[in-house]
């Protein structure tokens, strides 16, 4: 791909971007309902453009919520070209280091939804009463893992299921490195996106169940949980926790 520029949005860049989406309007097509969302985006420095040239005109642009994207555009004739693909890589990036366990979208219009897959997102079930909407959970793994005994851990998710109570909605199964008696490092993070408080978490080490709680009071055992995501690095062998 050629060499984009990206940068945050001027009033100049907003206004441009307010005219294009308008003249898509006329179509009944693209976003000019949102043009006080995005004027409000740019005042708080949450609107990214992306353009051929310093100073050049708008291709598109990204507006980054708090911990979702919002809006991503990009004009007709430059798609195709990985322009979007180029803001969104910046969001994400953004997001991450700002700590964020993960980001949840609303794929609309639906056709988006084969970019935003191939982007790294995952689409919430039909099933579970999220249509269109999808996740994105910050993945990682240790970088080095140190040469110490292994222990295999189970951790499963689950969520209050009246056809399938037992069943979990998440189960991984991992290898944790000893790094102490007290702390186990996972050779890759474990986590997802839990809608309800309701749901809760087992995990076992060693085929010893060592914690049963509700997910969002687990951070006892190692969880990090904010805004519905959950993700687990190292594990806390001995969590001061009753297991029910």
């Amino acid at each position: 791909m050629k060499a984009y520029t990206t940068s945050d949005a001027t009033l100049s860049d907003v206004a441009e971007i307010i005219d294009w989406l308008k003249q898509e309007a006329t179509a009944g097509l693209g976003f000019y309902h949102n043009r006080e969302l995005i004027e409000k985006g740019q005042k708080q420095g949450h609107v990214r453009v992306i353009k051929k040239t310093k100073g050049g005109p708008v291709l598109g642009f990204l507006l980054k919520a708090f911990d979702s994207i919002s809006i991503i555009e990009v004009k007709r004739r430059w798609r195709g070209k990985g322009l979007a693909a180029t803001l969104v890589k910046e969001a994400l990036k953004n997001f991450e280091e700002e700590r964020q366990l993960g980001i949840q979208i609303q794929c609309t219009p639906s056709t988006s939804i084969p970019f935003w897959e191939k982007m790294g997102f995952q689409m919430l079930t039909r099933e579970r009463g999220y249509s269109q909407q999808a996740f994105y959970f910050f993945d990682k793994s240790p970088e080095e893992m140190p040469e110490v005994q292994k222990v295999p851990v189970h951790i499963k998710i689950f969520e209050f299921d009246l056809i399938n109570p037992g069943t979990p909605q998440w189960e991984w199964q991992v290898q944790g490195f000893e790094l102490n008696k007290e702390t186990l490092l996972l050779e890759k993070r474990v986590g997802t996106l839990i809608h309800h408080g309701r749901s809760w978490i087992e995990v076992w080490v060693d085929g010893a169940l060592i914690f049963k709680n509700k997910a969002k009071y687990s951070s006892p055992v190692g969880v990090e949980y904010n805004n519905g995501f959950m993700r687990i690095d190292k594990i806390n062998r001995h969590p001061k926790s009753d297991i029910s």
